[in-house]
């Protein structure tokens, strides 16, 4: 199973995934690979950004950890999108497939 865990506290944003889904063999597991799409594009995006964000990151297998700190108002905008958007993604993968996914924030 995958946990996910969010928190936002108005300036940081912070996104940590542990574990593996499960829900098939490796590299044939669609839930697996959907949530590492979601943090790729959430952490490329965010790098993107590095004039108006401070990101940091670590993508191991198994254990993702996102966080970043808006450094300004452009920055905070950027980081509301991209973090709602992965949110609410994960939280549909977690709706989806309980068995594989859990969601806290």
């Amino acid at each position: 199973m995958t946990r996910v865990t969010y928190s936002n506290d108005g300036r940081v944003f912070k996104l940590g995934l542990e574990g593996h889904a499960g829900y098939d063999n490796e590299g044939k597991d669609i839930v697996c690979s959907s949530i590492s799409t979601i943090t790729y594009m959430l952490t490329n995006e965010l790098l993107v950004h590095c004039d108006s964000i401070f990101c940091n990151h670590s993508l191991k297998s198994g254990d993702v950890k996102i966080s970043a700190h808006a450094r300004n108002e452009i920055g905070m905008t950027v980081c509301e999108v991209l973090f709602n958007a992965a949110v609410r993604t994960l939280k549909g993968l977690a709706k989806m497939y309980p068995e594989n996914v859990s969601f806290t924030s």
